[in-house]
Formats: structure tokens, sequence, C-alpha cells
């Protein structure tokens, strides 16, 4: 995610492998219906008085790759309706956490000029909202980005493989 004066600017990415065999034909297929899940499943916004959403619009729907996985890449605007945005907003993430009851999401800000990013938190099924400081963002070091990705690989349904 990145700040701009009118609004945010985001990128998505999503594991490709659920729609076909062939996902590329799949995104030009069925790029209406996804634009739709984009648009309906983020919300960006200010909450309390005055409560207000941004609409969010599309901007590209790629696959990309991301070790050896296929991935749709979706890049997103949010523009506030009135005026500069403020430095705290709530960010709500509905695709697919709606539907993998353990599925993560992790939210990033770039804010270093070498490219890399600060994790600000993880939105799920239990919280589907995070609260975005985008002044001061809440950096959470490697260490426990990765330990909180091995306790999903081991506790995540959608990671968990039975025998019969």
């Amino acid at each position: 995610m990145h700040s701009r004066p009118d609004g945010a600017g985001f990128a998505c990415s999503i594991p490709a492998g659920w729609m076909t065999d062939h996902p590329a034909d799949a995104i030009a297929e069925q790029t209406p219906a996804l634009r739709d899940m984009f648009t309906d499943g983020v919300q960006l916004g200010v909450t309390g008085s005055g409560d207000e959403r941004w609409p969010v619009t599309v901007e590209t729907l790629e696959l990309g790759n991301f070790e050896s996985a296929d991935q749709l890449h979706a890049h997103l605007t949010a523009l506030s309706k009135s005026g500069p945005i403020p430095d705290t907003f709530v960010l709500t993430y509905h695709v697919l956490v709606d539907v993998l009851a353990n599925h993560d999401v992790y939210v990033a800000a770039r804010t270093k000029s070498d490219g890399s990013a600060d994790l600000l938190g993880t939105i799920n099924k239990r919280h589907p909202s995070l609260v975005m400081t985008l002044a001061r963002p809440t950096a959470i070091d490697f260490r426990s980005m990765i330990g909180h990705g091995i306790n999903h690989f081991r506790t995540g349904t959608d990671h968990i493989v039975s025998s019969r």
C-alpha cells in the first residue's frame, strides 16, 4: 500500500491456482467478475463521526508468480471523496477470507526508498479490518512475520494434508 494526496494505491495478490490449470486464460475470461470481487471485497475509508467509504477502482489485473506459484495481482486505487486522506483510516478486506476461514492477508506499506515494506498487520475472517496509520506505520520485525507464517502453515486448514 502507498499513500497519495487524494487516497491510497495498493496491490493485492492471491493464489491463482484455484481458478483453473490455465490461470491466464481464466483471468482474461473472468475479468469483469474478478474486478467485482475486488471492488466489492475491499473497502477503505474513515470510521467514526462522518463515516466515509472511498470508491475502490481496479486499475489492472495480471498474472504473476511468487515462489513458483501463480498469483493474481490486482492493482487498486481508493480515492477520498472529501479531499486529502487522513493519517488514520480503516482497511476492510473480504476477498477469500470469508471463504477460507484460516486464510491470512498480510498488509504492508512501502515506506522505504529501497522498495521494502513494513508489515502493518494481518487480516483474516475473525479480524477483517485493520486500522491503517500512514504517518507512523507500526512495523513488525521480519522474525515475527516468519513465526506468524509458520504458525499459519501449521494450523491453517488450507495447508493441512490428511491421509486416508
